[in-house]
């Protein structure tokens, strides 16, 4: 699938109180209170000083339409560049191990064996991980906040939706 600036947008469903719910929360209330309820508000000023975020786990993904195991996976962010690096290890179907590093900077993909090891460009794959890096719960507060005016909070049937374009993805 190929992505532009013009066709992308996240759309996240935020709950809150149906009181509020009738009518659209202002933007900025909307924004702030996801980022107090992530934790990414720091100091007396409540400034989101978070640039770099890391996560790990285990468990399973879907390969080439095929359920493997993942015995490792080990995700690094810094949300100022944008980049990030994927580190994955899991067993292929027949049992083999298998490890994948993707890598994403800027306007610029690779793989890796290793991380900082034997880097092969991927660039058709850099619109593709940037999403995943926007996708992140403080990716979409980050993303909502940089498009400023363009990103827009409705609600209707008791659900507030937030929309907005995402500035780094585009052609390549």
């Amino acid at each position: 699938m190929r992505l532009t600036a013009a066709s992308v947008a996240i759309v996240g469903m935020l709950t809150i109180p149906a009181i509020e719910a009738q009518q659209a929360p202002e933007l900025k209330t909307v924004l702030h209170n996801a980022a107090d309820a992530l934790g990414m508000l720091r100091t007396e000023r409540e400034a989101d000083l978070i640039a770099t975020l890391r996560y790990w786990g285990s468990g399973t993904m879907t390969v080439g339409g095929q359920m493997v195991k993942v015995t490792d996976y080990a995700g690094s962010v810094n949300f100022h560049v944008p980049g990030m690096r994927v580190d994955v290890t899991r067993t292929a179907a027949d049992g083999k191990s298998q490890r994948a590093v993707e890598v994403v900077s800027d306007k610029f993909a690779w793989n890796e064996t290793q991380p900082g090891m034997n880097a092969m460009p991927a660039a058709a794959a850099v619109n593709d991980r940037l999403l995943q890096l926007w996708m992140l719960p403080q990716g979409i507060v980050k993303a909502a906040t940089a498009s400023g005016a363009a990103a827009k909070v409705t609600a209707a049937g008791g659900v507030t939706t937030l929309t907005f374009p995402i500035a780094s993805l585009g052609p390549r």
